[in-house]
């Protein structure tokens, strides 16, 4: 399902999707959150007879640690990956995300203050980044998972579009 919005007289649909090594790095990182829960329900094993809890707590730990790690590494994170679609034009950046509740952001380069891109180890390994679109009084939009020379490419991109939208604005005040 893509949503259709009215930008200066032209509709923009999303098009652009995110590339295999995202589905890849969402999976490692599943991996390791849910490694937590189960260490701790197994450490829960050894400590919680010294605390004269039942033992079927740190099961139940265990259990919903497993589910949780199969439910996002299996399904979740694949629905992510499809479901995401973004584009960046002259005129507006615009984020279409979401799994059950889809959600559209429209940002006009009239209102982007800056852009900068983040990695973190996993995602340099991948050759992943995030382009992170900043704005005045709504915050920051995020591109995540994206090829970093495609980051690269599209902060440069955006920075030269907001210097054109500054020098127009500087112009009409004159």
């Amino acid at each position: 399902m893509n949503f259709e919005v009215e930008s200066g007289g032209y509709v923009i649909r999303p098009t652009r999707t995110l590339p295999k090594e995202s589905l890849q790095v969402r999976q490692i990182t599943a991996v390791f959150g849910n490694v937590i829960g189960v260490m701790l329900g197994i450490a829960g094993i050894f400590v919680f007879p010294y605390w004269e809890w039942p033992i079927w707590i740190s099961g139940a730990i265990i259990g919903i640690s497993v589910i949780g790690w199969l439910a996002e590494f299996f399904w979740y994170n694949r629905l992510q990956w499809k479901y995401f679609l973004y584009d960046v034009n002259e005129r507006d950046v615009v984020i279409q995300k979401g799994v059950f509740f889809q959600k559209l952001v429209y940002v006009p380069m009239t209102r982007i203050q800056h852009v900068d891109i983040k990695t973190g180890p996993l995602m340099r390994r991948y050759g992943l980044a995030e382009l992170r679109v900043h704005t005045a009084g709504s915050g920051t939009f995020e591109i995540g998972y994206i090829m970093l020379g495609e980051a690269e490419q599209l902060c440069e991109q955006v920075r030269q579009w907001i210097k054109v939208d500054e020098d127009e604005f500087d112009a009409e005040t004159e």
